[in-house]
């Protein structure tokens, strides 16, 4: 199969919204699962919004969402394929690896409230620099309201309101990254006025979506130990080890997209290529520790260091190379010490084997861009060990010789400035269709207005691929069935900044659901 190269965002606004209503509904419809991403007009104050008190977190989060707007939502919908064989009506052996191939279609909706709202300088300044095109939100903007329903019958009855209606009346699983701010403002704005209380809601929530909720975010922080786990570094993290595991004829996740005519003027590629394994360190350039461990930077597009997560991930497999060397000395260095008694041959064994491997290095090893080889590189970011043999020629430093801002890739995820990845932005904006030669730097840097679309489709991503790694003891088609045994360990788990435990979304035996949530689940149910 080749490479995730493109990612297909179909552009959504009312120009085109009832035109495309049919194809995003069978989109949901038959959906295995769907990933949801906004882009806010604003987060208000962030020190409230990582106040010690969840319950105060809540409350500065339900204030800034009923001041505040979504300016677009991106939705992008998975579909499970059913493997070859299985199409073909042959038996194929579970035990083998197989491929998990997904059909996805990905929508950037772009969204304008009909009423008053906030809009902070800071966003404003933000998604300018990050492409997002605000005359055209003022101009074609999807219209709606937030609260409650209203009775007005002039209101159309294909709304974006009416499409998350319709989500929550599918009861597929949603997928989201940092989802907390994401469900609270999707409910003030396309649902119910939000209840005042956080246990309230966490009720209102767990009946919305019954299908259950999906947090990358926690996926990256509680269950696979990423160093850091921005939705930008996730993204890249899983799309580089699926190539490895595709290569390496392991489980992996196969994108299959619809193919649109190369004249549709509503459909923009995003590029999410990987790099030349050569060029990834090929330029001078030193690392933002703060972008590298949070995904933001004060400094945004002015930064004189480097944002590209691919220089990030490469210093990060060269670290973890480095922890491994390490372990295996130590290791050795105990075993040698519990058998040197026992049996001599075996510790002579022992010794020897750390001649061999202190004459490769002593020092622990970080590259500087005078000495850098293809080999390397090429090692560094297929996330492979760091065969000595490359190393052997390569300078050393000590760690107090090291610029500790430029390779800090430890760190809070959260410090204060952000709680979503809405600074980290994805690959590069395209309108050329797959199989058109451009000239393309495939860096994956800081660019594209379609983010929030493509924000949704890099969250259903690394979904994707997690599953692959779920051990269930059976075919792994049927892993998909999202609900089952293989997910409750993360199911209904969103993360909390700066917290070491995630936010359970069920309902307690004492919380009740609120008085407007029951009003229009019951409207929801006598439709579905």
């Amino acid at each position: 199969m080749g490479m995730l190269d493109r990612v297909p965002v179909v552009d959504v606004h009312c120009d085109n919204f009832q035109e495309l209503w049919p194809t995003m509904l069978l989109s949901i419809k038959t959906a295995s699962f769907v990933a949801l991403d906004t882009e806010l007009s604003g987060l208000g104050n962030r020190k409230s919004l990582v106040a010690k008190s969840v319950e105060d977190r809540y409350k500065a989060m339900v204030d800034v969402a009923r001041s505040r707007s979504v300016l677009s939502l991106g939705i992008s919908c998975f579909k499970l394929q059913e493997p070859q064989g299985i199409q073909e009506g042959l038996c194929t052996d579970v035990d083998q690896p197989q491929e998990l191939e997904f059909l996805v279609q990905t929508f950037n909706v772009t969204t304008l409230c009909s009423e008053e709202y906030v809009v902070e300088p800071a966003s404003l300044t933000f998604l300018v620099e990050h492409g997002f095109d605000f005359n055209k939100q003022y101009s074609k903007g999807v219209p709606y309201y937030r609260g409650s329903d209203k009775k007005d019958p002039s209101l159309k009855a294909q709304s974006i309101r009416h499409l998350f209606s319709e989500l929550i009346i599918s009861k597929k699983p949603i997928v989201l990254h940092n989802g907390l701010i994401d469900l609270i403002f999707l409910y003030q704005n396309l649902y119910a006025q939000l209840p005042g209380l956080m246990s309230t809601f966490v009720s209102d929530v767990s009946e919305m979506f019954v299908g259950g909720i999906y947090d990358t975010k926690y996926l990256a922080e509680f269950q696979t130990r990423l160093p850091a786990s921005y939705l930008e570094y996730v993204f890249r993290r899983s799309q580089k080890d699926n190539h490895i595991e595709e290569t390496n004829d392991q489980p992996s996740v196969v994108i299959f997209f619809l193919k649109y005519p190369n004249s549709c003027p509503y459909v923009t590629y995003c590029d999410c290529q990987l790099p030349d394994p050569s060029m990834v360190l090929g330029r001078k350039e030193d690392i933002c520790g703060c972008f590298a461990s949070h995904g933001w930077c004060d400094a945004s597009t002015k930064c004189p260091k480097s944002h590209d997560i691919d220089l990030i991930l490469a210093h990060d497999n060269i670290i973890v190379s480095q922890k491994k060397r390490r372990n295996r000395k130590r290791k050795r260095r105990h075993t040698k010490s519990e058998t040197e008694a026992v049996s001599p041959d075996k510790a002579t064994k022992i010794e020897r084997m750390e001649a061999e491997e202190n004459d490769e290095n002593e020092e622990s090893v970080v590259l500087t861009d005078d000495c850098i080889t293809t080999e390397c590189v090429e090692a560094m970011v297929q996330g492979e060990p760091i065969d000595n043999s490359v190393l052997h020629n390569i300078k050393a430093i000590k760690p107090n010789e090291m610029d500790e801002s430029a390779y800090n890739i430890q760190g809070d995820k959260m410090n204060g400035q952000s709680t979503h990845d809405h600074t980290s932005s994805p690959g590069v904006e395209s309108s050329v269709p797959p199989g058109h030669s451009r000239n393309i730097d495939h860096h994956f840097t800081v660019s594209g207005g379609h983010r929030a679309g493509f924000d949704a489709f890099m969250t259903g991503f690394i979904l994707a691929t997690y599953l692959t790694k779920c051990e269930t003891g059976q075919s792994v088609d049927s892993k998909i069935k999202i609900g089952n045994c293989i997910t409750n360990d993360f199911v209904n788990k969103v993360s909390l900044s700066s917290k070491d435990f995630p936010l359970q979304i069920a309902k307690g035996n004492f919380s009740r659901t609120s008085k407007g949530h029951r009003e229009k689940l019951e409207r929801l149910n006598q439709v579905a």
